[in-house]
């Protein structure tokens, strides 16, 4: 081909061909793009995800995720497990104040909670955690108040999680129960006196407020029934709105409980969850005014406790008896909407149902190169809506730190679950820091060490005993205040 030799121009475009090693590059990836892909845990096992994450320089979000995610969450259920006996390191109170943060259960729920495309997840690693705890009888019953010391750490997220949703439900219903209290304290204004009501024509056709006082008790049957019907009605809509992975971990929960129970929960146990988390709301002053910032009066606090007792009839459940009033209430509803309130609590069930049951379908496992791009697709997804989330790499970065600091655990865990006779390792503490409180040095106070120079100025034999870090100290505080900053090194 190039026996008559090459021009000028030809050998130039060779040589500058030749010289840009990076076009070799480009023609690899062209042909063989897997090469050049970023590092995934997908054809590995858990081990080699293990060592693969926590190889990397630094914290790489996708591949954390999907190693997290990956062989049904096993190492998040590993964390679980151990995190229960956790030792709480014994440190002072101004440092535990400024060192509080997320809990290890915390984070996990909160990042689980937040990936949308596997939902699953989720479901599999909390219901496998209520088995091992024992906390189906709490989840039929969720706790609204904050104050029980034996509540569990899952349960007070779950029920935190719950709460957000129905916050817009709560807000609605204080709404209508303040113009309800107006209207009434309207009626129970001075009446007019007798002798001024003989003399008023009848032609005014002018009613007493005494009678009107009569007609109160229907004024609030149509009150309670406007508030049960806006509950009832807004269930659709909150479920459709909650992520998929409460609503399929519900799905596998009631699979999971026993027959009898479940069949008193006709509704479906998440619907059953949502109203009783509504009704304990309240019955519950400080958690209204917590959510909604409007104080409840006796008043509404007696008008609510009917509401309550509307909706726990509704669903099945009677803690007191009905009363003439909860009677009314339900009948008024059914004969201006027969039916209404079974069909909307079916519709609610079937969206719950309907998402668990994608969610299944969904999990089938693909095969070849596009299943791993579909999952680095969705990897990638994930990891920026989460961090998008308040808190969401925060969560991310305390579940690394602990990974990284109990790595020689984890891999024992893993190795005793796949070896051949796969007896599972004693659960020991996880490490939550570097080292004990007791070797670090104490942290460094301007303020108390501006008092000791102060008390001991003279003293200079006190100053050379104290535990100075100037290669940590100055470069740490170099961003002080100016002066706060030059009193300490006139001091030093």
């Amino acid at each position: 081909t190039f026996q008559h030799g090459l021009d000028e121009s030809a050998s130039h475009s060779l040589k500058s061909f030749f010289n840009q090693p990076l076009h070799w590059v480009s023609c690899i990836s062209h042909f063989y793009p897997s090469l050049l892909r970023t590092p995934s845990a997908g054809g590995l096992k858990a081990e080699g995800q293990l060592k693969l994450l926590l190889s990397q320089p630094s914290c790489n979000w996708n591949l954390l995720l999907e190693t997290l995610l990956h062989h049904d969450g096993l190492l998040l259920r590993i964390l679980l497990k151990s995190s229960k006996h956790i030792i709480q390191e014994q440190v002072s109170d101004t440092e535990n104040y400024l060192n509080q943060g997320p809990s290890l259960m915390e984070a996990i729920f909160k990042v689980l909670y937040h990936c949308n495309l596997s939902p699953q997840t989720f479901g599999n690693v909390f219901v496998t955690y209520m088995e091992e705890e024992q906390l189906w009888d709490f989840l039929g019953n969720i706790p609204v108040s904050t104050c029980m010391e034996s509540e569990q750490e899952f349960i007070r997220c779950l029920r935190l999680a719950l709460m957000d949703a129905v916050k817009d439900i709560v807000q609605q219903i204080i709404s209508v129960m303040s113009s309800g209290r107006n209207r009434e304290t309207e009626l129970n204004k001075h009446s007019v006196p007798d002798h001024l009501l003989a003399s008023i024509p009848k032609e005014w056709n002018y009613i007493p407020k005494e009678t009107k006082r009569k007609e109160s008790n229907k004024g609030f049957t149509r009150l309670a029934a406007q508030a049960v019907s806006i509950v009832i009605s807004k269930l659709p809509t909150v479920i459709a709105c909650l992520p998929p992975s409460i609503k399929y971990f519900f799905f596998l929960s009631e699979r999971k409980m026993s027959k009898n129970f479940v069949e008193l929960k006709k509704a479906g146990l998440l619907v059953w969850n949502l109203i009783v988390i509504i009704c304990q709301i309240f019955e519950d002053g400080n958690t209204v005014e917590l959510l909604t910032g409007a104080s409840l009066d006796r008043w509404s606090k007696e008008k609510l406790s009917l509401i309550c007792v509307c909706l726990e009839s509704i669903m099945g459940q009677q803690t007191s008896s009905p009363n003439q009033v909860t009677h009314k209430v339900v009948q008024s509803i059914e004969q201006q909407k027969p039916n209404w309130i079974e069909r909307q609590l079916l519709k609610a069930r079937k969206l719950s149902t309907e998402c668990a049951l994608m969610t299944i379908e969904k999990t089938t496992a693909l095969e070849g190169d596009i299943a791993l791009e579909l999952t680095e697709q969705k990897i990638n997804t994930m990891v920026l809506d989460l961090c998008h989330k308040p808190g969401g790499c925060e969560y991310l970065r305390q579940i690394y730190h602990i990974m990284r600091l109990n790595e020689e655990y984890l891999k024992e865990q893993l190795f005793s679950m796949n070896g051949s006779e796969k007896k599972p390792l004693p659960i020991r503490p996880l490490k939550t820091t570097l080292r004990s409180v007791e070797n670090q040095p104490s942290a460094f106070n301007p303020f108390h060490v501006y008092k000791v120079f102060r008390e001991n100025m003279l003293d200079q034999s006190a100053i050379t005993k104290w535990n100075w870090n100037w290669s940590n100290l100055l470069p740490n505080y170099l961003g002080l205040d100016k002066m706060t900053f030059s009193v300490l090194l006139k001091n030093r």
